[in-house]
């Protein structure tokens, strides 16, 4: 790849041709860092020698703030250039991405089979399948023959199409061919007798989670999307799930260390901070709690001084123990791989490991504290307070994001600020509140 002075420079003196053979010799991704690397100028000059049939792709490369900083540099014109040569999900995700007015005009300036592909994807909400559905397919009358229907997909673009979807008079799905057995079938039958009825079909309303777990479940590389009636209204294509699942994975890791998921390494300065400063504020306030929770016992730790030194490893053992089950319980509920019905098996289940790693540990540091001290009352009161700890961090951190997917809030927004900060208060009020109720055999 180019080094950035090197292309900061080719922009400042114009030189397209070089620019033009960067943009050829680097795949969308690796344009795409550079557009993130440039000043907004420079963003929007580079991106528009990119050739139209790969600047949508490009154009989800980038980072959220250079998307935004070249959708709105661009004409309604150029963006309707752009959509006319892109797939119609994407066409309709390019028009989320502007204004309702500027999306309104940009449509205006479409060709009538491009409007009437991607205006209905644009009503769909964001997590459900209709917004992740393409308009572009196959399909054919039930009441046509084979050697008709290859007839008519002659002058279909059959690019990534891997099945011919059968519709009645109505466009209601009646069943569904591969191209492989429509090829290899007597030409005078007719379809109705060679397609397989029994379907897989998705409700355009449905859940988007919901499709990635049907798509890893059977295998397959699409699926068709119909409405409440069975009418036919587009597909569903694997690779829309493996962008899917690639985004809500990367959002969820984001989401856990407390980082706006639009947020790159390339934002700008305020921007970042703008972003990240709510998040550290809402810490701020935990830990806060947290101190709060330690001066309830200052005369404890003014009596016996070397408690401050076990503190941070009993909070710190019950959040990385907290921080092993949330990852689990998220994960698997993002996954669609718990259900109600095992919620409170999986909590007890959770608890026992927790008392049992609380004991083991426990007794180990225990034992060193007790040997270090000799003083077996500090021995126990740290046992104590680290089953104590660590069986309450698994009881929280399992039955928090269950409690939150009820209330349909994401669980991966709020469970890692608050687990960090209930386990810390939790392990510093079980130690030192132990300690106080042993004051007398620890002096």
């Amino acid at each position: 790849m180019v080094k950035i002075h090197k292309l900061k420079e080719f922009l400042e003196q114009n030189k397209t041709a070089k620019l033009k053979q960067i943009i050829t010799k680097n795949q969308d991704q690796e344009v795409a860092m550079l557009i993130d690397q440039l000043d907004n100028k420079n963003k929007v000059k580079l991106y528009l020698l990119i050739p139209t049939k790969r600047a949508s792709e490009v154009l989800w490369e980038v980072s959220q703030y250079s998307r935004k900083i070249i959708l709105r540099s661009l004409k309604n014109k150029y963006i309707a250039s752009v959509i006319e040569k892109t797939e119609s999900d994407d066409s309709a995700d390019i028009l989320g991405e502007v204004s309702e007015r500027a999306a309104k005009k940009i449509i205006e300036q479409l060709p009538e089979e491009k409007k009437e592909a991607i205006v209905p994807l644009t009503k769909y909400e964001e997590d459900t399948a209709g917004s992740l559905m393409k308009s572009e397919l196959v399909s054919i009358s039930d009441k046509v023959t084979v050697q008709k229907a290859i007839e008519a997909l002659k002058k279909e673009d059959l690019v990534n199409i891997n099945y011919v979807y059968i519709v009645d008079q109505t466009d209601k799905l009646k069943g569904v061919v591969t191209l492989n057995e429509l090829i290899t079938a007597s030409p005078n039958q007719y379809v109705s007798s060679i397609m397989k009825k029994r379907l897989i079909t998705l409700d355009a309303n449905m859940d988007t989670g919901d499709v990635a777990e049907i798509f890893r479940r059977e295998d397959i590389v699409a699926l068709p999307v119909v409405d409440q009636q069975g009418r036919l209204l587009g597909r569903i294509t694997v690779d829309d799930i493996l962008d899917l699942v690639h985004e809500e994975a990367t959002e969820d890791m984001f989401k856990f260390a407390g980082v706006n998921p639009n947020e790159s390494a390339y934002d700008p300065l305020f921007d970042s901070i703008k972003k990240r400063l709510p998040w550290l504020i809402l810490n701020l306030g935990t830990a806060f709690l947290a101190a709060l929770t330690v001066s309830m016992f200052t005369d404890t730790l003014q009596a016996v001084v070397i408690l401050a030194a076990f503190m941070p490893i009993v909070a710190g053992l019950g959040g990385n123990s907290g921080t092993q089950t949330l990852t689990l319980i998220v994960r698997g509920l993002a996954l669609n791989q718990l259900s109600p019905a095992s919620y409170r098996k999986i909590v007890l289940k959770e608890i026992s490991v927790g008392i049992i790693h609380g004991m083991i540990l426990g007794s180990i540091m225990g034992t060193i504290a007790t040997i270090w001290q000799g003083n077996v009352m500090i021995g126990l009161t740290i046992f104590m307070a680290m089953t104590i700890s660590i069986t309450l961090a698994g009881f929280i951190a399992t039955s928090v994001p269950m409690l939150l997917k009820k209330l349909k809030i994401d669980p991966a927004i709020a469970s890692s600020v608050f687990i960090t900060a209930t386990t810390d208060i939790i392990g510093f009020f079980s130690f030192l509140g132990i300690a106080t109720f042993f004051l007398q055999y620890l002096v």
